[in-house]
């Protein structure tokens, strides 16, 4: 509660001050003139919670700038694992609704759906690797005669 009465009563000079600099000021006085005058070297207790407000601030700030650059540093350097995360997860998501229409389908356990939805995976990646020997042979072959 003591803080929230410091931040009133700043706020509460800072008006105060605010409204003084912004009259056109009287007398020839300049605004620097009227600001100066306006300050109270007496105040110590509106110092004081200048300098232990921006003390704590410049902590606060150096602290989270700190602390970005560290996060900032760790993800850079786990990059490649967090795409491997990506990925599963990914590849789980779409897998896991084949799973569960070959449980639906076949009337049996989520065991047999995961057996049949891996079998075909790998199907489909060996029909894939069988269609692409011939083509890679052929190429293999035409660097061999130049």
């Amino acid at each position: 509660m003591k803080n929230s009465s410091s931040l009133t009563y700043y706020l509460k000079t800072f008006s105060s001050r605010w409204s003084q600099i912004v009259k056109k000021p009287r007398d020839g006085k300049s605004y620097n003139e009227v600001l100066e005058d306006s300050i109270d070297p007496q105040d110590s207790k509106l110092n004081a919670i200048d300098s232990n407000t921006m003390r704590s601030l410049s902590f606060i700030f150096w602290f989270a700038g700190v602390l970005v650059v560290y996060i900032g540093y760790l993800l850079f350097t786990a990059l490649d694992l967090i795409y491997l995360i990506f990925t599963a997860f990914v590849l789980s998501m779409a897998v896991d609704q084949m799973i569960l229409w070959f449980a639906r389908k076949l009337k049996g356990s989520r065991g047999r759906g995961i057996f049949l939805s891996y079998f075909i995976f790998i199907g489909v990646l060996l029909s894939g690797v069988l269609i692409m020997i011939p083509f890679l042979s052929s190429q293999f072959g035409e660097i061999g005669a130049i």
